[in-house]
């Protein structure tokens, strides 16, 4: 009996290993997991890290050159357990970590798979060759990634989505108060963070004047946060923050999804470098970025660009804070929508699953 290798390049993929690691560890699926882990990785007992999931956390082209001494670190520390020779490697998302080290693993005789595929279906589509040619299993996170896998000769699943599992409540109608409460979730990886929050904060107030408001940030960086006036920071849940919220500002990503699953209004924003936009505009191929927006296929929040959508931001949050409860309903509604098409609880469970062949 060896180890298996089960790793995550960001704090949302960290969150899926860890749900999948308990399920395999309650089936006592291995001996010894390893892998680079971010905190809930780290919580799981009887997990091994090699590394912190918060050096390898970037995106973009420019973005990404200070960060690239501690991601060359966690790139070689992965190589060196690949070399090793796991049982098995079970790649979740950051796909510009992952494909590379799975073409390594091919040659080394190690199965691989991949949780939560690359979006081929919003920009890059040659990546779908990749996981056919290097990955022995590819698990779906949506039912609409499965057949263009499969037509290519991929062995590919659907398990469902895991924020279905997570998300252990539904946001209510907040008690009435004359200060407007707003969730503010600029991203989880730091650079993001430190580019969002203060431009952010300023359109807000740009936007409201003087309407007395609170701005409820979820902390999770390692570092204090920055002294901020009218923002409150705090160590509660991204979820616990939605909930309690009267609307949010919710950056790309899992995050915007999780708001709307908790049926919460909300505006989707995402940013990045020009250089970064110039160099990739011609690869992208979605018309939406927000996840609800993709996956129902038509633009059910509003979603928009920094800095060139400030004003249309600006405008659409004048908009919602006139009409907070038309808001609300529209949103519960949207909640109820998304629950229907992204799968029943138990995530996990059909991930471990789809695992036993190669286990």
């Amino acid at each position: 009996m060896g180890f298996g290798l089960l790793t995550a390049g960001e704090s949302s993929g960290d969150r899926i290993a860890a749900a999948l690691y308990r399920e395999l560890r309650a089936q006592d699926k291995l001996r010894e997991w390893r892998g680079m882990a971010g905190p809930d990785l780290r919580s799981c007992a009887g997990f091994h890290p090699i590394g912190k999931v918060e050096d390898l956390s970037g995106a973009g082209v420019v973005e990404l050159i200070p960060r690239l001494p501690k991601l060359l670190r966690g790139r070689r520390a992965l190589q060196r357990e690949l070399d090793a020779g796991p049982d098995i490697a079970i790649f979740v998302d950051a796909p510009d970590l992952h494909l590379p080290l799975a073409r390594r693993a091919r040659r080394n005789n190690v199965p691989v798979v991949q949780l939560v595929v690359p979006q081929f279906w919003a920009w890059r589509p040659k990546r779908k060759a990749q996981l056919a040619q290097d990955v022995q299993l590819s698990l779906c996170l949506f039912p609409f990634e499965v057949a263009p896998l499969r037509a290519l000769g991929a062995a590919a699943h659907w398990v469902g989505h895991p924020l279905i599992d997570s998300i252990t409540q539904t946001a209510t109608e907040p008690e009435a108060s004359e200060t407007l409460r707003i969730a503010l979730l600029p991203g989880s990886r730091p650079n993001e963070v430190k580019g969002n929050l203060e431009r952010l904060r300023s359109r807000i107030d740009s936007a409201l004047g003087r309407t007395p408001r609170t701005v409820i940030v979820p902390w999770r960086l390692s570092r204090p946060p920055p002294a901020m006036e009218g923002v409150e920071f705090t160590s509660a849940s991204g979820q616990d923050v939605l909930a309690s919220a009267d609307l949010a500002v919710v950056a790309f990503g899992t995050a915007c999804l999780e708001a709307a699953l908790l049926g919460v209004p909300q505006l989707s924003f995402g940013s990045a470098h020009p250089i970064t936009r110039r160099l990739v505009e011609n690869l992208i191929q979605t018309e939406w970025f927000a996840l609800p927006n993709i996956v129902l296929k038509r633009q059910a929040v509003d979603e928009f660009i920094l800095p060139e959508g400030a004003s249309h931001f600006e405008g659409q949050l004048r908009k919602m804070t006139e009409s907070l409860s038309s808001h609300r309903r529209r949103s519960v509604a949207l909640a109820e929508e998304l629950r229907a098409v992204l799968g029943p609880p138990g995530f996990a469970a059909r991930a471990a699953h789809c695992l036993e062949p190669l286990l």
